[in-house]
């Protein structure tokens, strides 16, 4: 959300399409606003941590990841490793992994938060393999 607060940034962000998040706590308007692009079938990028590393190291994933997922059948999620330095104007490698299939987590009636932080972490434990590549 703080990234908006810039003129030039806010003006790109809007450009992509992009929307802000408030970090640390549940935020009801960006996870309404995410299902929304789901439900339109259109690309979402997300950030699952909830905030930049400062070493690079990855940090236990927000249940919201897990949320939209459950919420949107139908979607495909592609998890996405960033790797490299993240200084301005420095090289960064993308790294692609397989879908992730959620029929069994479909089956279930309701999921409780436990079983989203399950689901949170079985996502993120994928980015983490792609990672070490």
């Amino acid at each position: 959300q703080e990234l908006f607060k810039y003129s030039l940034l806010s003006i790109i962000f809007h450009k992509l399409n992009a929307f802000p998040v408030k970090r640390g706590m549940p935020d009801r308007k960006a996870i309404k606003r995410a299902l929304e692009v789901l439900k339109e079938k259109k690309v979402l990028g997300i950030f699952p941590e909830g905030t930049r590393s400062k070493d690079g190291k990855l940090q236990e994933p927000e249940p919201g990841i897990a949320l939209l997922a459950a919420k949107s059948i139908d979607v495909i999620l592609v998890p996405v490793a960033i790797k490299g330095n993240y200084r301005f104007f420095s090289c960064l490698n993308v790294i692609f992994g397989e879908p992730i299939n959620f029929d069994d987590y479909y089956k279930l009636e309701k999921l409780n938060s436990q079983e989203l932080k399950s689901m949170s972490k079985d996502i993120f434990s994928r980015v983490s393999e792609l990672m070490l590549t």
